[in-house]
Parts: C-alpha cells; structure tokens; sequence
C-alpha cells in the first residue's frame, strides 16, 4: 500500500490536473513493463497503455481505498493486455477442468538452495525474462501477474474473467516449462535451475522491469485526457451496505479541461445493540459485509450443526464464553467490525479453533476470541505437517494485501506456518505473550511492517520469519529466545542493529544475509553455532562483536573468527581499510570477504592453506593480490567478480583452480598457471574479457566446462598434449581465439570438432 495514492487520487478526482500527472508518473513503467512483455512490440504496448490510463481515469470513483490505486490499477493493466491479445487470439484462455491435476504450485524458498552464484542477479535476471518471454501468451500473463505484479490466483482469476482453476492450471504449466528450460541452462553449462527458486523471481523479473521506460505524461496526456473527459456520464452507485457515489463534470481554465469531480460517502454498516439482561454487558454485532452468510468450512462440524450454532450464539457471543463472568477486561475488547461465522474459515481442535483462512475484506482486523463458545488457539493451515498445493492460498491470511493491521487475542498459542506472508501492506501487529511458536516465514514478504515486539514466550524464531521485510528497521528478541532460524532476516535492508539476546545457542545459515543496513552486531556468549553466510552480502555491517566468554567464537577489531583465531569467518563488508590477516589464520572460510567492495589490499600470511569457497568474491577494489606458496586450495568462486583485480600469482602448490575461481574478473589482463595445476575449474576465467593470452603447463590434465567462456579478447592460448579432458563450451564467446598445440593431440581434434582456429605444430 502507497499512502501518497491516497490524496493524490484524491486530488485527481477533484479535477487537479498535476494528481493525474502524477498518477501515471508513479505507474507508467511497471504497467508498459507488462505490455511490452506481453506484446514484444512498442506501439502495441502504448495502445495498452494508453487504453488502461484511459480506463483508469475515467473511474477513479471506484478505487476503495485510494491508497491501493496501483494495485487496482494493475488489474487493469492485465486486463487490457489480456483483451489485446484476445482479438489475436480469441481462445487464449480456456475453462480448466476442475479434475486436472495441478502440480508444481509449491513454491521452492529454501535459502540453502540459493549460494554464492546466485549473486550474478543481472545475469539471472536476463536469462529468466528470456524464459518468460518464450511462453505462450496465456502463460506468460499469469506468471507475469503472479510473480511481478504480486497478484494471488484470486485476483488474476477476477481481473481476467476466468475461473481460479484456470489461473492455477496456466500458472503450475507456466513453472513446468520455466523449470524445463532451467534444466536445459544447467545442462549446457549455465548452473540456474539448482539455485533460483521461484520466491526470487519477483526480484528478478523488477530488475529487469528497471531498464524499461515508458514514456513522459506530456507525449501521451492529450490523448488519454480527451477520451477520459468525454467518456464520463454515468454515475457509479454502490449498494447501501458499501459505497455510493455522485459524479458530475465541471470545467477548469475556461473550459478548456474537464475532470472528474466526485462526492462520495459512506453508509455505515446496520449495528444492532443487544443489552444482556442482569449481566451489566452490552455487545455491539455489526453486520457482515456479505449479503450472502457464508457456510464456515470445518473438519468436525455438520453444516445442521454450524447452523445451529450460529442462530444460538450470533446474536450475543458474550454471555456464552467460559471466562466471561471472571474476565473483567471483556467489556472492553475491541469491537469486531464483521461476523466471525463469515469472515473466517475454521476448525474445531481438541483444545479450541483454528482459524485456517481470512476471507473478508477488512484493512484492520482483530481476530476474535472466541468461536462457538471455543476459543481461538491456533493461526494456520489445515495440516500444518503438509505444504498445501495451492500456492499460498491454504495459509491464514496470506496475500491478504489490503490487510493493514491485526489484533490476535490472548488465547492464541500458534502462529503457523506462513500465517501472514505477502500481506504487504501490514505496518503494525500485536503478538500476546500467549504465543509461544511462530512458524516457518510467518510474516515473509510483509514489505512494510516496521516494527514487531516478540513476546517472552517465544523460543524460536523460525526459518525466513521475517525474509523480505524491506521496511523492518527494529525488532526486540526476547531472553526466551534460543535458536533464529536460516534465514530469518534475509533481506530485511532497513534494519541497523539487532541485539541477541544471552538465550540464543544459534544463528542459523544465512540468517541476516543480505541486511545491508546492518552496522554493527553483538554476539553472546551463549551463541555456540553460526551457521554459513549468516552475514551475506552485509555490505553496512562495519563490526562484529563476540562476548569475551564465549567459547566458539572471537572477535579482533570488529572481525569474526573461530576461537583458536584459525579460521578467519567474517570481515565486516562495511570496512573500508587494508587489512592484514593475523599469522594465526589457516583457513579463509567460505565467504568470509564476500561482498567487501570497499576493502582496497589484503595481505594473506604463510599460515594460510585453505582459501575457502567465495572467500574474496565481490571485492571490487582489489587490484592486487599475493597467494603465498602454503596456500594448496583454492575453492571456488574464490575471487569471482573482482572486477578490478589486474594480476594474481598462483604459487606452486596450487593443483587445482576451483569453478568460477576468477570468474568476471574483468581487468584481469594475464595470469600464470604454476605447473603444479592439474585441474581448471568450469567457469574458472569465465568473463575475463580483457585476458589476451594464456599458456597451459604440462602438469594440466583437465580444461573445465565453459572455462574460458567470454573471454572475447582472448587471442592466443597454448595447450599442451596433456590435456585430454575438454568440458564442453571451453572457449565459447571468444571470436579472437586461435588454439596452439601439439599435431595429433586431443587439443587438436577438439579445436577440428568446435571449429575453433588453431596451429598445430
């Protein structure tokens, strides 16, 4: 939700020109985002355009609220595209079967399936939307709208016209083929399939939804402002229960420009009050917004029964709960502004409800406490054991993006899994401190919730709990607390410091990755396990402190290392000084300077054996570096993307130079191979476009697939006849390239078979 929408739509309404200027500026590249998307050509994406603001304008009346404007207005973008694309093609959506069996709707988050080359975003970026763009048109759409516009199956299913079913069948078929031609890439060298799950793809399809541009409101405003101003004759009239509307034109400079100008307002709902003779409590029931009462869907529960127990207990919910004559605060509880029987779907447990699905419209809502005469225990899903096949849509109140705040009562024991994930308008939420388990991505993607206090009560929190929560900038971890889970605050970039508590035992893998705004970090001594790359691409953090007593782990002027100083685990991606690595040091871990773009030289001691997986990637001011002659192993991705590093010196104890070592390292200009390398990693000098010549030792007995893909300034390259293990796509992209080597060798016949050019001698 954008509050600015508000009082500009506002404003729009009343006839300021500036507010529709100001409109389409806010929205005009996601909507020609989609259109060209859909269209692959540029003036039927303006036509689209054009068509949706026209749309737009001409019933701004009906945006309810106005602050959701862009949201709204996406379904219109769709809708456009979609009726576009129908003249073409008058079938392109068909009825689905409702027995067809959907698959693939599951979506892949796990962050141990996203590591260090997933890094290369502008890349991935590019060969998605290539995906995406080879789909059929009704395919393309849905995962568009999905993935990019942030729609659920629902709101596709109403803004195209068709049935739920029919969305989820497009959308499962759509993943089928993108997963397919992933699995081609990865055969062919390009590693994607393994590492980019389908929770990514909104931030991969917006990265390339940036280089999109559509145009300036004053090349397109006089068009679309005289089919808006003469398109406006009817009123919209809402029933009595919601909205009414009057709608009039009126004349601004002179008559020139006509604009809507609409009064609106709102007919509150029917509230009958119900007095309970001798108790002394008066309850307030307001009426649901459905005309239609909705049957509430429960696993123990006859619908004879669910009747029955609605005319008994609707009408004064009050006087029938268990605690009610004891709890003193009951009369003062929020109101609950619809009816529980309509507005939630639920089961009867044991020990209370669980509430399994929120399918009213409300912004704010406060979850009752009692239903039935049974309290609510339980926010989840129907097995929480098993991951539902339709996408989000079994999770509580998942995708509920106009859902502003929400009140969960006292008697809730249970956050389950996904509870609130992608509602992304939620600011503020209160957790009682009845609540002792908050499941696995709970509040995922809720992109502007600032704040959250989590209660005593709670001891663990759960693997992505918080992942993408943009907008999160504090959040008090309670002493309860003992174990934060993989990723439990990936991405949460507005957040700048963070206190663990002494409780917690462990930090799990990748748990603040990706928190650029972190500065600094405190770890107790409690903490006894920091899982891989829990500060991954921290690029703020500038220091990392460790409590003198604990005994994993210490810290050396802000930097992380195992206890015994052997294994330097983190430098702070914030710092922007030399460092020198202590002489205590073995191993380099993995990542342990990944991201550091502002580290300028780096001095490795003779200590060193091990220079761990991804341990310099991303160091883009290093120009130079020393590998001592201890160092045996260089893992992989070890120096990928330095892309200011010029030279590098592989001592001779090196025997193999691992994948994507030095990957994009694009101002590396020469490097030489020791003789003590037998083996050259896949990808190992892939994208090292300003490499020019490069000879082979004798010792080298395998060449890597796609070795030295896109090294298009490559020219020269000895090869000696011991190699006789070639990957495929060595020398892909390098148009310069002519192969030395031996008559008769296998570098002969793979130059023959590649029509590579080259020399035999």
């Amino acid at each position: 939700m954008n509050e600015n929408f508000k009082d500009i739509v506002k404003s729009a309404i009343s006839g300021d020109e500036s507010a529709f200027e100001a409109l389409y500026t806010m929205t005009k590249d996601s909507a020609y985002f989609i259109a060209l998307s859909m269209t692959h050509n540029e003036q039927d994406a303006l036509d689209i355009l054009q068509e949706s603001y026209i749309k737009a304008f001409s019933n701004l009346n009906k945006v309810d609220p106005p602050e959701l404007f862009d949201n709204w207005f996406n379904q219109i973008v769709a809708n456009c595209s979609k009726d576009f694309l129908k003249q073409k093609k008058p079938i392109l959506f068909s009825d689905i079967s409702d027995n067809v069996v959907i698959e693939d709707l599951e979506e892949e988050t796990s962050l141990e399936l996203i590591p260090h080359e997933f890094v290369d975003k502008q890349e991935a970026s590019r060969l998605i939307m290539q995906i995406i763009n080879g789909l059929p048109e009704n395919k393309r759409l849905v995962i568009l709208m999905y993935y990019y516009q942030n729609m659920s199956t629902n709101e596709i299913a109403d803004s195209l016209g068709v049935p739920v079913s029919t969305v989820k069948y497009y959308l499962s078929a759509g993943r089928k083929e993108i997963k397919t031609e992933l699995e081609k890439l990865d055969k062919e060298g390009t590693r994607l399939y393994a590492v980019i799950p389908f929770a990514l793809f909104p931030s991969l399809i917006g990265q390339a939804a940036e280089n999109v541009n559509a145009p300036v409101f004053s090349s397109v405003s006089q068009k679309i402002m005289k089919n808006v101003n003469s398109g406006i004759s009817n009123p919209h009239i809402a029933s009595s229960e919601s909205q009414s509307h009057t709608i009039s034109s009126t004349k601004l400079n002179g008559g020139k420009n006509m604009f809507l100008k609409t009064t609106a307002s709102k007919i509150a709902a029917a509230v009958a009050a119900v007095a309970v003779v001798g108790g002394g409590i008066t309850a307030a029931v307001i009426a649901g917004r459905n005309n239609q009462p909705q049957p509430v869907e429960t696993s123990q529960v006859s619908q004879e029964d669910n009747s029955v127990n609605n005319e008994n207990s609707q009408p004064d919910n009050t006087t029938s709960r268990p605690e009610a004559s004891e709890d003193t605060e009951s009369s003062t509880e929020p109101e609950v502004s619809y009816s529980p029987v309509t507005d939630f779907k639920y089961e009867i447990l044991d020990n209370g409800i669980r509430i399994t699905q929120y399918i009213g419209s409300d912004t704010e809502v406060v979850i009752p406490k009692f239903i039935e005469e049974q309290p609510v225990v339980e926010i989840g899903i129907t097995d929480p054991e098993v991951d539902p096949l339709d996408d989000y849509g079994n999770y509580a109140f998942s995708g509920c993006d106009n859902l502003t705040s929400i009140t969960i009562p006292d008697s809730v024991s249970t956050i389950g899994k996904s509870a609130f994930v992608d509602c992304d308008s939620l600011t503020s939420i209160t957790i009682p401190d009845s609540v002792s388990t908050i499941g696995e991505s709970a509040f995922k993607s809720c992109d502007n919730l600032t704040s959250i206090t989590i209660p005593d009560s709670v001891s663990t929190i759960g693997d992505q709990t918080f992942h993408y929560c943009r907008s999160l900038t504090s959040i008090t971890i309670p002493d309860g607390v003992t174990a934060i889970g993989k990723g439990a605050f990936d991405y949460c970039t507005s957040l700048t410091s963070i206190t663990i508590p002494d409780s917690v035992t462990s930090i799990g893998f990748g748990a603040f990755s990706d928190c650029d705004s972190l500065t600094s970090i405190t770890i107790p001594d409690s903490v006894s396990t920091i899982g891989s790359v829990a500060f991954l691409n921290c690029t703020g953090l500038i220091s990392i402190d460790v409590d003198r007593n604990n005994k994993n782990y210490t810290s050396e002027n802000g930097v992380l290392f195992n206890k015994n100083k052997s294994c330097l685990i983190n430098y702070p991606g914030g710092r922007k000084d030399a460092y020198i690595i202590p002489d205590s040091v073995s191993t380099i871990g993995d990542h342990a300077f990944f991201d550091c773009k502002n580290l300028t030289s780096i001095t490795i001691p003779d200590s060193v054996t091990t220079i761990g997986e991804s341990a310099f990637m991303g160091c883009f001011g290093l120009t130079s570096i020393n590998i001592p002659d201890s160092v045996t192993t260089i893992g992989e991705y070890a120096f990928s993307d330095c892309d200011s590093l010029t030279s590098i010196t592989i001592p001779n104890s090196v025997s193999t130079i691992g994948g994507r070592a030095f990957r994009y390292c694009t101002s590396l200009t020469s490097i030489t191979i020791p003789n003590s390398v037998t083996t050259i990693g896949e990808y190992a000098f892939s994208g090292c476009d300003s490499l020019t010549s490069i000879t082979i030792p004798d010792s080298v007995s395998t060449i890597g697939d796609s070795a030295f893909d896109g090294c298009d300034s490559l020219t020269s390259i000895t090869i000696p006849p011991s190699v006789t293990d070639f990957g495929p796509c060595v020398f892909n992209q390098c148009p310069l390239l002519t192969i030395k080597c031996k008559s008769g060798s296998a570098a002969e016949s793979y130059a023959k078979e590649n029509n590579i050019p080259y020399v035999a001698e």
